[in-house]
């Protein structure tokens, strides 16, 4: 579900009947099975005989997910849900107005995961991007105390059958773990997508994220609620004012471009005073990527942002409340940049370039290309494979811009073959050809870089620019809409200056957890609001997971 280690292993559990209901509460919480089916099947073994299961009563279907859950989260360790009233959207009266919302909150999370693991080197930062280790470093050196970093990641992704609403989904993990224990996501909450307030949802959360960063900051577990009110639940008064075993800080959220200008006000692709957070590159600038670009002359550290959002009269998000949480905690992910960015176009146009060379008509082109393709993949035992190719997977009807629609894993896994291509079928005597051949292999190079044998940053950055440069060159020597530079070509370019290997924060984890945290939410029948697909979600991973144990 939210870890890849999987529950009711055969071997795992030595009875068998409790390992039959191990797994008859798997299927259960993660929607396999609808509570009726799933007590149902308890029925059948308690009729049958079976230790541990309990028939169910005969009237019971009206609130038989309810009970099924309850009987599930028996045994959990984890902290009962948090509740915190936000303003959300209401679709019905349409107006914003304050509700109740579920969280599990980070400063209870980590106090329960330090307790099960007292002796493990939660401060070891080995593991951790370069950024998020300077940055806890220099935290550390200003408060007199050692600081140990947690992560953030957020976005919205599908939940209901015809994929036609989303859930905003917000996940905590510790960027310091190594692997395996490095999967681990741990959901902060989930909101329908129609639920959300524009600019008020998310301050109201990021704020509630922001007590909870303070309480971990000052390493104790608080004696109210962060509006002051006493506590109603038993187990936060018996915690209150224990001591928090680490002193703990939020140093990496992750995010798409599209997430960080919608949720954070951060400036977006199409800005006219600025696209970027960390530079002054705008639409008229971030093509040029020479040493000498204005924008890599002019830079921002995190007061300059801060200024220049306030002299625009643009949003400064709640998100800042969190303590020392700068810019440079942001961190733009390579899969949205780079998987399912500039490589699609690049491969795009390569494609696009290449097929007249192919055949008479673009179907025997496409149909030749893929067969090469097929070929290739056999040849070197390539796995992520797509299973078919059509001239609208490289340039859409009702687009002038070629771009390859693939997933991101299929992306990576087409990039040798895009050399190969471009290797055998591209004249390098020719001006414009020599000059996409070049491009590839640059694109190649910044892939080869990712390998941890591979990995330098100085490197990486020679390799990211030399590619960027000569696609911008490729854009002006071609015809209007082919090799256009999308403003998402600049964020490779602020990625290759982070430093960052971008293996230490990529989100491709994140979006597999946010994808099952979505199929957790659809429910089978009842109410769909913010409250019900919240604490479905949240009740779900605590039943299912126990608090881990680190080896």
């Amino acid at each position: 579900m939210f870890h890849n280690k999987q529950r009711g292993k055969p071997g795992a559990i030595a009875s068998p009947s409790k390992r039959l209901r191990n797994r008859v509460h798997n299927l259960f919480l993660s929607s396999s099975l609808s509570a009726i089916e799933a007590a149902g099947l308890e029925t059948d073994a308690a009729e049958c005989g079976l230790t541990g299961f309990k028939k169910a009563p005969e009237k019971s279907s009206k609130n038989a997910s309810r009970d099924m859950l309850r009987r599930c989260l028996k045994k959990s360790q984890w902290p009962p849900i948090y509740t915190a009233e936000i303003r959300i959207w209401d679709e019905k009266h349409e107006i914003t107005r304050y509700a109740d919302v579920a969280f599990m909150l980070p400063h209870e999370v980590l106090y329960v995961l330090f307790q099960k693991n007292p002796g493990y080197p939660f401060t070891d930062l080995a593991c951790c991007a370069q950024s998020v280790q300077n940055h806890c470093l220099e935290t550390s050196r200003k408060l007199g105390v050692h600081v140990i970093p947690f992560s953030l990641w957020t976005d919205a992704t599908p939940f209901n059958w015809d994929r036609s609403t989303s859930l905003e989904v917000i996940l905590m993990s510790l960027p310091q773990l190594p692997a395996p224990h490095h999967t681990w996501r741990f959901p902060v909450t989930g909101l329908p997508k129609n639920n959300i307030s524009k600019g008020e949802s998310f301050e109201d959360i990021w704020d509630l994220m922001a007590w909870s960063s303070q309480q971990l900051l000052l390493g104790i577990m608080p004696r109210q609620r962060h509006d002051g009110q006493p506590f109603k639940e038993p187990w936060r008064n018996k915690h209150a004012g224990r001591t928090i075993a680490h002193r703990c800080i939020l140093a990496e959220l992750r995010a798409d471009w599209k997430c960080l200008a919608e949720v954070f006000g951060l400036p977006h692709w199409g800005a006219k005073t600025g696209i970027c957070m960390r530079c002054s590159a705008c639409l008229s600038t971030y093509k040029d990527c020479s040493e000498n670009a204005p924008w890599m002359l002019e830079r921002y550290g995190h007061w300059d942002f801060l200024l220049r959002q306030k002299n625009e009269a643009r949003l400064i998000s709640s998100i800042f409340r969190n303590p020392f949480f700068t810019t440079t905690c942001f961190k733009m992910d390579w899969l949205h940049v780079m998987d399912l960015g500039c490589a699609q176009d690049c491969i795009g146009n390569l494609y696009w370039h290449v097929l007249p060379k192919l055949g008479n008509n673009q179907k025997v082109q496409v149909a030749q290309l893929y067969l090469q393709m097929k070929k290739f993949y056999k040849d070197n035992g390539i796995q992520d494979c797509i299973g078919k190719l059509t001239l609208g997977m490289i340039k859409k009807p009702d687009k002038k811009k070629p771009k390859m629609n693939l997933r991101a894993a299929e992306t990576r896994a087409m990039i040798p073959f895009a050399w190969r291509i471009a290797d055998e079928k591209l004249d390098r005597d020719d001006v414009f050809e020599s000059a996409i051949r070049w491009a590839i292999k640059y694109l190649v190079e910044c892939y080869d870089c990712l390998s941890a044998l591979k990995w330098e940053p100085s490197y990486f950055r020679k390799c990211c620019f030399a590619f960027l440069r000569q696609y911008s060159s490729l854009e002006a020597m071609a015809e209007e809409g082919k090799w256009v530079m999308k403003p998402k070509f600049h964020m490779l370019a602020e990625i290759a200056l982070a430093g960052d290997k971008p293996s230490d924060n990529w989100v491709y984890r994140d979006e597999e957890a946010g994808g099952t945290m979505a199929r957790v939410a659809h429910a089978k029948g009842g109410p769909v609001n913010q409250w019900s697909i919240a604490t479905r979600v949240l009740n779900k991973f605590s039943a299912e997971f126990s608090v881990p144990h680190f080896d």
